[in-house]
């Protein structure tokens, strides 16, 4: 159970310069078999985010940008192993800038167990 039955994300509902940029309200996932949810608390910025954002690469709309993160396992589908909740990790999903996101254990996160903190 969490805090909050809900999470902010950055989304983008059409092409745009930066003031199509919103902050939406978005329901927090529920991680199936073989993922791990995490709670985001710092996100990389590409330029392919403002790329997708301006059009000129193709993107599904409405779209939550992002290609990496870094957060802490809230919670564990069944199946998983190797994490468990509280670990700090970095991941590579499809839309980090949200609170929370989805990730496939078996793949594209990676657990940092001595964590510097800046």
């Amino acid at each position: 159970m969490h805090a909050f039955a809900c999470m902010n994300a950055i989304q983008i509902q059409t092409t745009g310069g930066p003031e199509v940029l919103r902050v939406v309200d978005l329901p927090i996932p529920v991680p199936g078999p073989g993922q791990v949810l995490i709670r985001v608390e710092a996100v990389g910025v590409n330029f392919i985010e403002i790329y997708f954002r301006k059009g000129q690469y193709k993107a599904t709309m409405p779209l939550v940008p992002g290609t990496e993160a870094a957060g802490t396992v809230e919670e564990l589908g069944s199946g998983v192993t190797g994490f468990k909740a509280g670990d700090e990790l970095m991941a590579a999903p499809t839309a980090p800038w949200v609170r929370a996101f989805i990730a496939g254990a078996d793949r594209k996160i990676s657990a940092r167990r001595r964590w510097k903190r800046w």
